[in-house]
């Protein structure tokens, strides 16, 4: 009973982060609209995605999800900071950012799973077509995109930007993404996972989004990662009432005689 209560609130969680009506999305839909064409034309990321695929699909359809929004997220990013810059290279940086979008997650929710990771992801962008730096952009936004260093200034230029990319866009969608994930990858066993645990856990996750609220690299993210964290939150409210009026009735017919002290 338990696992088709979270399914059915996994899915009301996809459509409201589907629904969210973000500014990001809104000012910048000419580039998104061009990553998105990158991201499902692009022969080097169609060969990333084959690559990442099986790793992916042992988390559930959500992490297949996030992946694909966040290598997009990422790649626009690097288009609407980039704006002035070479168009060559700001197109091939984009495609960089997506190529770490789409390997960041390959461990989650491991706790060093931005470490392992980025071994991974270097053996497969070792047979891409890519130059050595951008390689090593690539697998630095992998390794780093949980905690940048302190200044990635000193790094090459693409690893700078491939970086900051990636970590904000990565903290957008983990914002809209993370309760749905959390539903299923909470810290407790699968025996213990019951509504009445999700309910008591929810806040805590939300604590979690409210926390990058001073993380974000970019400009770009500066001005828009909040609307992010805010939408999250909203879907957080509204899972957390869901799952207590699974809640009420139960309480009801153990206990008749006791008041409700969810209210």
């Amino acid at each position: 009973m338990t696992d088709s209560i979270l399914e059915e609130l996994s899915l009301e969680a996809k459509n409201l982060a589907s629904d969210s009506r973000i500014g990001f999305y809104l000012d910048f839909q000419k580039y998104h609209t061009i990553s998105k064409t990158l991201f499902f034309t692009n022969s080097i990321v169609e060969h990333c995605k084959n690559d990442v695929l099986p790793y992916l699909e042992q988390n559930r359809d959500y992490r297949i999800e996030h992946a694909k929004r966040v290598a997009i997220d990422a790649g626009t990013l690097i288009l609407v900071e980039g704006r002035g810059w070479d168009p060559t290279q700001t197109k091939r940086w984009s495609l960089l950012a997506q190529l770490a979008g789409l390997l960041h997650d390959m461990y989650a929710p491991t706790p060093d799973h931005a470490r392992r990771g980025a071994v991974t992801a270097r053996q497969f962008v070792d047979c891409y077509p890519l130059m050595d730096v951008e390689k090593e952009a690539v697998v630095f936004a992998v390794q780093h995109h949980e905690n940048l260093p302190g200044n990635t200034c000193t790094m090459p230029s693409v690893c700078h930007w491939v970086s900051n990319a990636l970590h904000d866009a990565d903290k957008f969608r983990w914002s809209l993404d993370n309760l749905r994930a959390s539903l299923f990858e909470a810290n407790f066993g699968k025996e213990q996972r019951t509504v009445h645990n999700m309910w008591f856990q929810l806040p805590d996750d939300m604590k979690k989004i409210r926390s990058v609220a001073s993380s974000f690299k970019t400009g770009t993210g500066q001005r828009y990662g909040s609307q992010f964290i805010n939408a999250g939150l909203a879907i957080g409210e509204h899972l957390h009432q869901r799952l207590h009026d699974y809640i009420r009735p139960e309480k009801t017919r153990s206990h008749p005689s006791q008041p409700d002290h969810y209210q």
